[in-house]
């Protein structure tokens, strides 16, 4: 028996793709999804197909980290457009805060054999 062939349309992928989503949520115990909403395409993108999976249920993470303002302009027309709600995480200060701590020596093949072997020794 074969199979009838349907042309693939922009409409037919999106409700797939939503449908799958959903399906995919729901099957691990999920009740909705969270995502990063950048400002960009792909964002946005995933931004609409999790509105159409869960309706209401779709939370867009806007985390800027000394970011172009633009981004999160346009991570927020797109969570308007969708009608996702939004929270906001800035990132800048612990990416500062990471960047600025001290970070430890790297050691020398010997010296981390000599860490390795007085461990084993007290032991």
């Amino acid at each position: 028996m074969e199979q009838e062939h349907t042309e693939p349309t922009p409409e037919r992928l999106t409700d797939h793709l939503a449908t799958w989503i959903a399906d995919e949520v729901r099957d691990s115990g999920g009740r909705g999804v969270t995502f990063g909403l950048s400002g960009g395409i792909d964002s946005a993108v995933v931004a609409g197909l999790s509105a159409r999976a869960f309706p209401g249920h779709a939370l867009g993470v806007i985390m800027p980290c000394h970011s172009d303002p633009q981004d999160e302009a346009d991570a927020r027309l797109a969570a308007e457009a969708f009608a996702v709600d939004t929270v906001r995480v800035d990132l800048g200060e612990p990416y500062d805060a990471l960047l600025g701590s001290p970070r430890p020596a790297p050691m020398s093949r010997r010296t981390a054999w000599r860490a390795r072997t007085s461990s084993h020794a007290s032991a």
